[in-house]
């Protein structure tokens, strides 16, 4: 390859050094962000569950923990932690029909370790890693054979510096996983289509299961490959492989397909969903494979005859009832259970200061307009600019289309979801289609066009942006709404406080050993003590469920740390009983610490305040006249 900086019809190319130096650097950065992100946060919510979920299948080859999503990326995450000596207890074990025992099984599970536990959730961390990695190869080289080596390279960056993928690429939640492996299938398809050899049907194959393992979501992939499919087909693609099958080359003009009929390929594409159905039915250990459908206790309205019991079977009196079901029983109960789930919510949404059940159309769209670097928003307009004014031709339209397909199923898939709008890592998937869309930015007939300097310029402000809230990524909000310290007055949840920050708290604590009776209101999955802090809770506004006479009233001179959900009322306070059992009191009214100014902010999800005795009886006295 010559030395010098070359162009070719794939946009602006640079030696091969120079390329692996850089794709080599960006993915060690990668790797760093997210071993030390893992590192030093607690367990979310979630975590605690998919942990013990993930034991148990691999000791019991038992898939009923957590089957409202599919096990690949708990059992990834439980391999470093099965050789270690950990203390589960099983008691709470329970394989009811809808019933969700991995939550109280992880409270156990960090009760029963102590301090351990958060050493263990840090090796399960790690192990899910390779997941993002997998995530940012497949954008870096579906980008480079579509728009060139500086786009690849762009799209490498923006994927391994976004502040959504290093929040959620660090957790062993299954989301980082699902984004992943959704755009290497993809990628692998995009690539089959041209060239059907029995090497890709393999490729296509493996990565089609892999990601019917990760999240339901998924379910719509085999409906949405058909039609891409057939996008296609309407023309021939400007740009796929000829020869080599090196996934790092571009792609260029070629001639048909080798293959001698449709039909053969029909065949090769067959074989890939079977390779992929197997996957799926090894992963569960072919655990109840082919039970027949009128055997399965269903809890969604939809699938049961009666919505007022609990659980039931519309198909069991059916001649339906005597079909095998050729997938495992936990997969399809875990579709029922997470569809029961979802029609059941009954909790009221939060988007800018307000509460509405159902919630909003746009309630992603408005999270996606405050989660995302500005930065990536100015390099999405200069590509719509350039599509448009047709600037840039080296993609054909059908592989636009190929890109953009799948991110606008998946966000109008979730959005028609308006009873569950809390959680903005549902639409995770889409990010890395839009990202290496957007990343023909780069990929411009010079180095000093505007149109390539303008959008360097994006990169830069989104990965200073996303860096200068590392490691804290998880509660990233742009520049627009004023940052992280105002993000609770746009989105709450798992958007900013997830119970992340605990470990965080501890440090401050240990820092300050004069402020060690701070009263505490911690939003997570178990209780503070678990990482030594033995705080009591703040008193209760007047807003708090079933206020008793002698419950104090809030404020109260003193010192506390409040989680930034527990401002809106929304969830219960949580703590363990003297037998270690989670207690959980009335939904307590804590919206008066807004009346103050914090005096720290832990990791931006939890506040520290110090209030005055005069400062308490001023507030109190008035949030406190109407109700008296």
């Amino acid at each position: 390859m010559p030395s010098q900086i070359r162009q070719n019809s794939n946009g602006l190319r640079i030696t091969l050094l120079a390329r692996w130096f850089c794709v080599f650097g960006i993915f060690c950065l990668h790797i760093c962000l997210l071993a030390y992100g893992a590192s030093i946060h607690s367990p979310v919510i979630d975590e605690t569950a998919h942990l013990p979920a993930g034991i148990s299948h691999w000791r019991f080859a038992r898939f009923e923990l957590y089957r409202v999503n599919p096990p690949l990326v708990r059992m990834v995450a439980a391999l470093p932690v099965l050789s270690a000596d950990v203390d589960t207890s099983w008691n709470q074990y329970s394989d009811a029909a809808g019933r969700r025992a991995e939550f109280p099984l992880g409270i156990d599970l960090i009760h029963d370790n102590g301090m351990r536990s958060f050493e263990l959730f840090t090796w399960a961390r790690w192990a899910c890693i390779p997941f993002s990695l997998i995530g940012a190869w497949a954008v870096y080289c579906w980008s480079r054979q579509l728009f060139g080596d500086v786009a690849g390279i762009a799209a490498l960056t923006m994927w391994c510096l976004s502040p959504n993928i290093l929040a959620h690429g660090q957790m062993i939640t299954p989301d980082a996983g699902a984004t992943s492996l959704g755009v290497l299938c993809c990628w692998r398809f995009w690539r089959w289509i041209p060239k059907p050899t029995w090497k890709n049907t393999l490729w296509f194959g493996l990565s089609l299961g892999l990601v019917g393992l990760t999240k339901f979501t998924w379910v719509i992939l085999g409906p949405l490959l058909l039609v891409m499919w057939s996008v296609q087909k309407l023309g021939h693609r400007q740009s796929f492989e000829n020869g080599a099958e090196d996934s790092a080359q571009p792609h260029v003009t070629s001639a048909r397909p080798k293959l001698s009929s449709q039909r053969a390929k029909w065949i090769r594409f067959c074989v890939a969903l079977l390779l992929a159905h197997q996957l799926i039915l090894l992963a569960y250990a072919y655990d109840r494979v082919f039970q027949p459908l009128g055997e399965f206790e269903f809890v969604s309205d939809a699938l049961k005859p009666n919505p007022k019991v609990r659980s039931g079977n519309i198909f069991r009196e059916t001649w339906l009832g005597q079909i095998p079901v050729p997938l495992p029983a936990c997969y399809l109960e875990g579709i029922d259970v997470q569809k029961h789930e979802f029609a059941r919510a009954d909790r009221p949404s939060y988007l800018a200061g307000k509460f509405r059940y159902p919630g909003w159309w746009y309630y992603y769209l408005y999270a996606l307009g405050v989660k995302v670097p500005l930065g990536f928003w100015v390099i999405g307009v200069i590509t719509v600019v350039c599509c448009i004014t047709r600037k840039t031709q080296i993609a054909s339209w059908q592989d636009q289309l190929f890109l953009l397909l799948p991110a606008v199923v998946i966000l109008s898939l979730v959005s028609s979801h308006t009873g569950i709008n809390r959680h903005m890592r549902y639409v995770l998937p889409v990010f890395p289609f839009v990202l290496i869309w957007i990343s023909q930015a780069f990929a411009s007939s010079s180095f000093r066009s505007k149109t390539f300097l303008t959008a360097c310029a994006g990169l830069l402000w989104a990965a200073g942006s996303s860096l200068w809230v590392y490691p804290h990524s998880l509660s990233y909000f742009n520049e627009a709404v004023g940052g992280p310290r105002n993000g609770h007055k746009h989105l709450i949840n798992s958007n900013i406080d997830w119970g992340q920050d605990l470990l965080l708290l501890r440090d401050w604590v240990q820092d300050h050993p004069e402020h060690e009776d701070i009263s505490i209101a911690y939003f997570g999955g178990y209780d503070a003590s678990a990482a030594g802090l033995m705080g009591s809770s703040p008193p209760a506004g007047p807003k708090t469920e079933r206020m008793h006479a002698e419950m104090p009233r809030g404020p109260q001179p003193g010192w506390y740390a409040v989680s930034v959900n527990y401002f809106y009322r929304l969830y219960k306070l949580r703590w363990l009983d003297d037998q270690g059992k989670i207690v959980a009191a009335p939904r307590c009214d804590y919206s008066y610490f807004l009346e103050f100014e914090p005096v720290e902010t832990i990791g931006y999800s939890i506040y520290i305040y110090y209030i005055t005795e005069e400062q308490a009886r001023e507030v109190r006295e008035r949030i406190w006249a109407d109700k008296d």
